[in-house]
């Protein structure tokens, strides 16, 4: 998918749909409710077979790497949201096949996350190397302590330009300070949403918060799920991203970390922040400044913005007209 709706990725690439659940993240997985529920093209499970995607998709990574390569920014892909890169019931041939366009979309920094790490060593291709591929990101899901012990070891032992974890849903609190000290430089937190989700804690995420961000590594709190910060189901909308009062939309260095691309508004759209760019959205502290330019890099509306931080419309489009128009430093 060309602009994913992952805050965490720039696209979402699957070149095959199709799993088996294997842990307890997997429970009320929404790629089953997708692709075997809801739209009946593949059955989920052991022993049932996966879905290659068609040809016309598995082009699109090639048009995001001119993209990237004509703007000289790099490019996010998360690859495979509806699947599994690491799946042993995925044909060989496949699994060569992302290889080799993993290798010609260079300009790509390609997130390849398992819940299968001990297959790494045997499913990476044969010139990984003892650094691992420049533009490949390897990551596991650690959706509690017994999964995050049991994987992060097999991961960070094996060579990779970035070593992360994906902590959504997660369903009870964690402690990866050793996993930190032993090279995690980056952990994604976020809760559960669908039909019979599971509430996370506040204290859960704040707690994993303060144990990445002093050890130096990037955090990055995706959503609440469909409970908010009080433990309230009121649908993953409504519950937000908000953490603390701001967005935490960390990723790790040498990474873009904004999506937001000012060169892609129409003129008349340009004209238009133009029009108010004389705004003074200094007259906000440098932390609301920030929170809301956050805030919005995030795509949350302007309303939750105004009621969330205590900000003023004008401000927050005073914020939005300098972001359009790339002036700030």
């Amino acid at each position: 998918m060309e602009d994913s709706k992952i805050e965490w990725t720039d696209n979402t690439f699957n070149p095959w749909t199709g799993c088996a659940k294997v842990s307890e993240a997997c429970h009320r997985c929404y790629a089953e409710s997708l692709e075997a529920i809801r739209y009946k093209r593949v059955e989920w499970g052991l022993g049932k077979a996966r879905r290659r995607t068609s040809e016309s998709n598995w082009k699109l990574p090639q048009r995001w790497n001119r993209r990237a390569r004509a703007s000289g920014d790099r490019a996010r892909v998360f690859c495979a949201s509806l699947a599994d890169v690491f799946d042993s019931e995925v044909p060989q041939a496949w699994r060569r096949d992302l290889w080799d366009l993993i290798r010609e979309t260079e300009q790509l920094d390609w997130l390849l996350l398992t819940k299968r790490p001990q297959n790494l060593a045997g499913m990476l291709p044969s010139d990984w190397g003892n650094e691992g591929w420049p533009n490949v990101w390897l990551g596991v899901t650690a959706e509690n302590q017994r999964r995050a012990d049991e994987r992060l070891p097999v991961l960070l032992e094996t060579p990779a330009r970035v070593h992360f974890a994906s902590c959504e849903p997660l369903l009870g609190p964690l402690d990866l300070s050793e996993h930190l000290s032993a090279g995690l430089s980056w952990v994604i937190a976020g809760g559960e949403t669908g039909h019979g989700s599971r509430a996370t804690s506040p204290s859960w995420i704040r707690n994993l918060r303060d144990q990445v961000i002093a050890s130096g590594a990037r955090f990055h709190f995706k959503q609440w799920g469909d409970h908010d910060a009080n433990g309230v189901r009121v649908g993953r909308k409504r519950a937000g991203r908000l953490l603390d009062g701001r967005t935490w939309d960390e990723v790790p260095a040498g990474s873009k970390q904004s999506r937001a691309r000012p060169d892609r508004f129409t003129r008349v759209q340009r004209d238009a922040g133009s029009r108010v760019s004389r705004a003074r959205p200094d007259r906000l502290t440098r932390v609301q400044r920030d929170a809301v330019l956050e805030s919005l890099q995030a795509g949350l509306p302007s309303g939750q913005i105004v009621k969330t931080l205590g900000v003023s419309p004008g401000q927050v489009r005073a914020v939005k007209a300098h972001l359009t128009m790339g002036t700030y430093d």
